[in-house]
């Protein structure tokens, strides 16, 4: 991709039935157009959990890349963070903002002032197009002064409260009266060239109270690899007995982000990892085996920094 740059921003709208258009921003937020050029641009969000909706905002992105300064994505609350984590999982050699930012399904009452569920959507345009001004070369979550690696996000979400945080307390950027960029992440080089329909070739082990049981196969399709999520202590041997059930010689990624086993070696050929979300590692674990041909370039490619 070569190095351009036209000083506008690009604003994607991917929710349905809402009324952020051009002549609807224009109108409500003027000041948007006083400090950058936008253009607005809207796709179909049919199959929001698809990876084929996830590569069409890559290949959006990637279509226009050179013809923009920065790219605002505007997604449903709901699939805001797997959006961003694909996004970023597929774009090869980023240097260039691309900030994500949550919004309801709206309809005929909504305003730019107003907040829907605290999801401050004028303040966060804003803000994403000051992190643009500011040229924070990453793939980002922006809610209100809290600028998120979508590695890291999780949700807070109550009865009345949609919010997004960092799972280890760590952010990209700190918005106030001067935006302070603390983190600069490399990027994972690849495409998103996987499977039809998110993890229907992944087997989930859940690890619950010293008892493992199996997400099945929706589609009853052949097993790719396995993710075996910790959520309670076991010792050495207990995983190690786990193991030997399921077939070695697929890719098999071991998630403990709370620390519940033993820091002993495991005796097989598995990826074991403590970092990211558990949303970030599955869809990770989407686009390593969409890119490799064996267990050893998934876990090349998985083990990228």
């Amino acid at each position: 991709m070569a190095k351009k740059s036209q000083n506008q921003v690009l604003i994607i709208v991917l929710t349905d039935n809402c009324f952020i258009t051009q002549d609807n921003i224009r109108t409500m937020m003027p000041e948007l157009f006083l400090l950058g050029k936008c253009q607005v641009l809207r796709i179909n969000n049919t199959n929001a959990t698809t990876i084929k909706h996830w590569q069409k905002i890559a290949s959006v992105i990637s279509q226009q890349y050179d013809s923009y300064e920065g790219f605002i994505v505007i997604e449903n609350y709901h699939q805001v963070i797997g959006s961003a984590i694909a996004t970023k999982l597929s774009l090869q050699s980023n240097y260039k903002s691309i900030a994500f930012v949550a919004v309801k399904e709206l309809n005929h009452d909504f305003l730019f002032n107003q907040k829907i569920d605290e999801l401050n959507l004028r303040l966060n345009i804003i803000n994403s197009l000051q992190l643009i001004k500011s040229n924070l070369q990453t793939v980002m979550i922006v809610d209100e002064d809290k600028v998120i690696d979508p590695l890291w996000t999780a949700e807070l979400r109550t009865t009345d409260l949609q919010k997004y945080v960092s799972i280890n307390e760590q952010y990209l950027a700190q918005l106030d009266q001067v935006i302070t960029i603390t983190e600069n992440l490399k990027f994972l080089p690849g495409t998103l060239k996987l499977m039809d329909q998110f993890n229907n070739k992944i087997k989930i082990i859940h690890y619950i109270d010293w008892l493992a049981c199996e997400k099945e196969d929706r589609q009853s399709k052949k097993t790719a690899g396995y993710f075996i999520y910790l959520t309670s202590t076991i010792t050495i041997e207990e995983l190690n007995s786990l193991l030997k059930k399921i077939n070695q010689s697929l890719p098999i990624v071991i998630y403990n982000n709370n620390q519940t086993i033993i820091n002993e070696k495991i005796n097989t050929d598995v990826i074991y990892c403590d970092q990211y979300s558990y949303r970030a590692n599955l869809i990770k674990i989407s686009w390593a085996l969409g890119n490799s041909k064996d267990k050893k370039s998934f876990n090349q490619l998985f083990l990228q920094k």
